[in-house]
Order: C-alpha cells, then structure tokens, then sequence
C-alpha cells in the first residue's frame, strides 16, 4: 500500500491540491520542450493553459503563497518561451515578492 503524503492545512482539498500539481508540472514539462527546440504555437498554448489553470487554482481553491508562488513562476516562464516579456515581467514579479514574504516567516 503506497502512502499519500500529508496535504497543508491550509489546503482546500486534497483534489484540488493535486489537481495544482498536476497542471504546474504539466506546463513545467512543456515549458521545457518549449526552450529546447520544439516551440510551436500549440505547445506555447498548452503551456499556457496548464499554467494559468494552475494560477487560477492556487489563487482560489489553495490557500499557501508558495504554490501560487510557483505557478506564476512556471507562467512566466510560458511567456518568456512565447516571447511575451510584459506577462514575463508581471508574473515573474509576483511570485518574487511572494517568494520574498514566504521568507519572513
């Protein structure tokens, strides 16, 4: 029997915890194919569904700054990939300073 590693107390729901994970590693991997060779306009678009799904996840069904944190992280860096630098910009500075009061703790 495999166990499951405890979930956050201040995680909605186990389902929708792992539901972020599964979107965050999701544009993560192909984020990763984006920055080696393969950049098609389909993988930008999955990469940036993925990210913003796990976004919007962290933002209302996960209460931890670190996971929403992440996500925008891996978001901006699906803009960076898709050479969109204001989106890069705007998220990469949100999950800095959230990166940043995390630290505080």
């Amino acid at each position: 029997q495999t166990s499951v590693a405890p979930v956050d107390r201040n995680i909605v729901s186990q389902e929708n915890y792992y539901r972020l994970l599964d979107q965050g590693c999701e544009a993560e991997l192909v984020t990763r194919r984006m920055f080696g060779r393969d950049n098609s306009a389909s993988l930008s678009e999955r990469a940036a569904q993925s990210a913003q799904e796990a976004v919007a996840i962290a933002r209302t069904e996960v209460d931890d700054a670190e996971y929403l944190a992440y996500s925008l992280y891996v978001l901006s860096q699906v803009h960076l990939c898709a050479r969109r630098p204001m989106e890069c910009v705007s998220d990469a500075s949100e999950a800095l300073g959230l990166f940043k009061k995390g630290g505080d703790r």
